[in-house]
């Protein structure tokens, strides 16, 4: 389906002329696995108005075209988009909330215990909620900001952690605020690269650090 709408705006017109209100179907990105869970779940909501476009095109047009009439006819694949939107459509919820800006910290680890707890309920299907547990597990800069949270909450600690006893009563305040994701860094990457440019490699010290504390206050 991707393939069908890339670079294909007379096939996006026809869809939207179908189906008026209804958005174009996602395109996801290899490198970031939400994407395809957000597009299983358009798919699981729009079924019929998918297969019935496919339908109305034309098999010699495309490959990509013919290969997804075919898809759209595998008899388990209804179900598969229904388990996928009711078991995992919390996990593109739960990473659209971690992307926010300004989350309290305590907010974002109720976050991902809410997808820990809508796991859980999965009856018969024990593997998910298990490989969830571990990846928590195996990351130990997660255990340290829930400890710190537990710490700022309750002002106790329920393990022992050599890095948290280094830092002081002011350093683990200022973890009030601090994202338990990675987008804010690579939202600084994107805001620092416009900063030396072609046009720009004279700045001064002075002249750089100001210009790199405007770009990291902007919320453009």
């Amino acid at each position: 389906m991707k393939k069908i709408f890339t670079k294909a705006p007379a096939r996006k017109h026809k869809f939207q002329a179908m189906f008026p209100g209804t958005a174009i179907p996602p395109q996801p990105i290899v490198t970031r696995w939400g994407t395809w869970i957000e597009a299983a779940v358009y798919f699981a909501d729009h079924f019929e108005k998918i297969k019935t476009f496919l339908n109305d095109l034309d098999s010699e047009d495309a490959k990509s075209i013919k290969k997804a009439k075919l898809v759209i006819r595998v008899s388990t694949l209804k179900k598969d988009l229904a388990f996928i939107k009711a078991n995992f459509e919390c996990l593109v919820t739960g990473v659209t909330k971690l992307q926010g800006k300004g989350m309290p910290l305590a907010t974002s680890l109720e976050i991902v215990e809410s997808i820990r707890t809508s796991l859980q309920s999965m009856r018969g299907r024990t593997e998910f909620l298990n490989k969830f547990d571990r990846v928590i597990a195996r990351n130990n800069g997660f255990l340290q900001m829930k400890e710190i949270s537990t710490i700022l909450s309750k002002g106790k600690s329920t393990r022992q952690d050599n890095f948290i006893d280094m830092l002081s009563p002011e350093e683990l305040s200022c973890f009030l605020y601090a994202p338990i994701t990675s987008c804010d860094v690579e939202r600084t990457f994107s805001k620092y690269k416009q900063v030396l440019g072609d046009q720009r490699r004279s700045f001064s010290f002075e002249n750089l650090k100001m210009h790199v504390v405007i770009y990291c206050n902007s919320f453009d």
